[in-house]
């Protein structure tokens, strides 16, 4: 009787103690799968990757791991002319630079009063280089009728050189170019048969012929 009295309580509070354990697990939330929140976390999940650091915050054998800065650029570089040779003893004046020439299929495409040879751009040699009613003038081409002179031996005299005038605004730059003969020579002495031809003529009376009173600005805007 007294062992029925102990066992009793006890088996009471077994009971109470199952029946809490067993309304703790039926009320805990289901995930999909039947698996309950508290689970392990299965280690072949994926996993969101962290924020890097900002530099300033990497430690310094990670810094020290970093790849060197790129080298500066060189600038480019610059792109030096290669004049086409011309006869010493003429004009130097307006050489060509043919070191980057333009790409052409007819004369007529080329300015600088070139010539179409090669699919180039370039200076001419003739005047069979050049285009209908041109000449060949120090490695360009002149139009016939602007045309004086082609070499220095032309111009008569040790001190005048055959020359270009320039190039022109129009599409092959050589419309009103023209090819004449210039003087060099300056400062020389002259004579005194070539002063005194310079010099006013005198009048009937040997006299040479100045104005008797001076002209005023009234006089000359009359006559005109």
């Amino acid at each position: 009787m007294r062992r029925a009295r102990i066992a009793f309580p006890i088996a009471t509070l077994l009971l109470a103690l199952l029946s809490g354990i067993a309304f703790r697990a039926l009320s805990r939330p289901r995930f999909e799968g039947g698996a309950s929140h508290d689970m392990a976390v299965d280690d072949k999940a994926p996993r969101t990757r962290l924020p890097s650091l900002p530099a300033e915050m990497e430690p310094a054998e990670t810094l020290a791991q970093a790849p060197a800065p790129a080298a500066e650029e060189k600038p480019p570089e610059v792109l030096r002319p290669r004049l086409h040779p011309r006869d010493p003893k003429e004009w130097q004046g307006m050489l060509v630079d043919v070191a980057h020439p333009q790409w052409c299929e007819q004369t007529q495409q080329c300015g600088m009063a070139l010539t179409c040879r090669n699919s180039q751009c370039l200076p001419c040699s003739s005047a069979s280089d050049c285009g209908s009613g041109e000449d060949c003038v120090l490695d360009h081409c002149v139009k016939q009728d602007k045309v004086e002179c082609r070499r220095n031996a032309e111009c008569g005299g040790p001190s005048k050189a055959c020359i270009l005038s320039g190039y022109s605004a129009g599409p092959r730059g050589n419309e009103t170019m023209k090819a004449y003969c210039l003087d060099t020579a300056s400062g020389q002495a002259q004579t005194v048969a070539e002063w005194q031809a310079r010099q006013p003529k005198p009048d009937g009376d040997g006299r040479p012929q100045v104005p008797t009173s001076p002209t005023t600005e009234d006089d000359l805007l009359g006559r005109l």
